[in-house]
């Protein structure tokens, strides 16, 4: 008999990761939604303190991205295999 439990285990990892992958990106976008609604309104109101942290915080959420970005590519990369 084919033991198949390896492979099993292997796709529930896979699935598990690509839903939080999917969480991740979901709550990504609301919190830059949300960023760019605060730097609108800062804008409209012209506060600069405001503007400066809406800005401040969609900056910091861009570098995170950029770097988190790189690790997901390099790990992606390394668990595909090219097709012969």
């Amino acid at each position: 008999m084919i033991d198949t439990t390896k492979i099993l285990a292997a796709a529930t990892r896979a699935t598990t990761d690509s839903a939080a992958l999917r969480a991740l990106v979901k709550d990504v976008k609301t919190s830059l939604d949300k960023s760019i609604a605060d730097l609108a309104a800062a804008i409209a109101a012209s506060d600069p303190v405001a503007m400066a942290k809406a800005q401040a915080d969609i900056d910091s959420a861009t570098a995170l991205l950029d770097t988190d970005s790189t690790e997901t590519e390099a790990a992606l990369s390394a668990n595909v295999t090219p097709a012969p």
